[in-house]
């Protein structure tokens, strides 16, 4: 009866450590793929304003929920584009919460990020569906 305790929790460890690894995760190519991206951009290209932080949000969300358990990976880059917008909202508010003027927007650049995970969602969601959908071979070989 103990040993069967010990392993639950080991592997709920386990479960814990690849969750906060694939936060990790998610941060650091966030960031990345943001900063490559607009750095990337020709001088003046504020036509496409809205590609690094929707790369941003693919990147980190769809890279991130790669270190979960497969079952769980759509749920887990839901997870991971909530505390995206939360850090995204709280970093923003920390920047600008001095010099902000009444008539600038508040978060200018949130739907791109929202919509360029919400992609990565989408793709991990239908991953799980077509994998659910393939033929499971039981028969003995």
């Amino acid at each position: 009866m103990r040993s069967n305790i010990g392993t639950n929790l080991a592997a709920a460890g386990w479960l814990f450590l690849r969750y906060v690894g694939g936060l990790f995760v998610a941060y650091f190519v966030s960031i990345l793929g943001f900063m490559f991206i607009a750095f990337s951009l020709p001088q003046g290209g504020w036509d496409l304003f809205w590609l690094p932080p929707s790369v941003a949000g693919f990147l980190g969300v769809f890279c991130g929920s790669w270190l979960v358990p497969r079952n769980s990976r759509w749920i887990a880059s839901l997870l991971f584009l909530a505390l995206g917008v939360g850090f995204y909202w709280y970093f923003w508010r920390m920047l600008n919460y001095q010099r902000a003027e009444p008539h600038e927007k508040e978060f200018p650049h949130v739907w791109f990020l929202v919509c360029g995970g919400l992609i990565a969602v989408a793709v991990h969601c239908c991953a799980q569906r077509l994998q659910a959908r393939e033929p499971k071979d039981t028969a003995p070989s």
